[in-house]
């Protein structure tokens, strides 16, 4: 009697082992299935190096999945070197996205060329005119084409300036300012303009 119930103590003895053997093996083989996954899916939605990201309520979606383009004249590029660094200032980053030459349907008569940016900040009446102060402390000075002040619509700031810069050269610019996708549409005028002598 002494000896079945030895050899059901060891065969529940094997059979326990052999549960727990396999249970842990099965559990050791997920547990690997598990971290695989998660790095997959880590590195899925992992961002590529220098890709931005939106980081503040205040982010423009549009700013993250928008081409930035190179400007393609000696001016145009003048231009950029003198108000990029104000708009960031302001509004943290911006990219330009399109660029216009001379309009020749008659629209804009006098203007040489229109640059347009995408701003990263979705900004709002006080964020214009807290620009329109920052140009004003980086040397630009208000022209008569559009006032010393920001003109201000439901959905648009506009505001214009004058800025020199050697050798002595005056360029006559505005500026347009879309809330709806965060635009700026920069008019950057001939030189002797009727409305730039108001």
């Amino acid at each position: 009697m002494k000896r079945k119930l030895t050899s059901v103590k060891k065969s529940i003895s094997a059979f326990l082992t052999l549960s727990i053997l396999l249970f842990l093996g099965c559990s050791g083989g997920n547990a690997g299935n598990t971290n695989n996954e998660e790095k997959i899916v880590t590195e899925t939605k992992g961002t590529p190096a220098g890709q931005e990201q939106i980081q503040d309520i205040s982010d423009n979606p549009a700013f993250f999945s928008a081409v930035a383009i190179e400007p393609q004249t000696a001016e145009e590029k003048e231009i950029m070197e003198l108000i990029v660094p104000v708009f960031e200032g302001q509004l943290k980053q911006v990219k330009l996205i399109e660029e216009h030459g001379p309009y020749t349907d008659g629209q804009y008569p006098d203007v040489k060329f229109t640059l347009t940016f995408i701003s990263r900040k979705l900004f709002d009446s006080k964020d214009c005119d807290d620009l329109h102060a920052l140009f004003l402390q980086n040397k630009f000075n208000p022209s008569p084409r559009l006032g010393k002040k920001p003109s201000h619509g439901n959905t648009v700031v506009a505001m214009s300036f004058f800025r020199t810069t050697k050798p002595p050269t005056v360029h006559s610019l505005s500026l347009r300012m879309e809330f709806s996708g965060a635009k700026i549409i920069v008019f950057v005028y001939k030189p002797n303009s009727p409305l730039d002598r108001m």
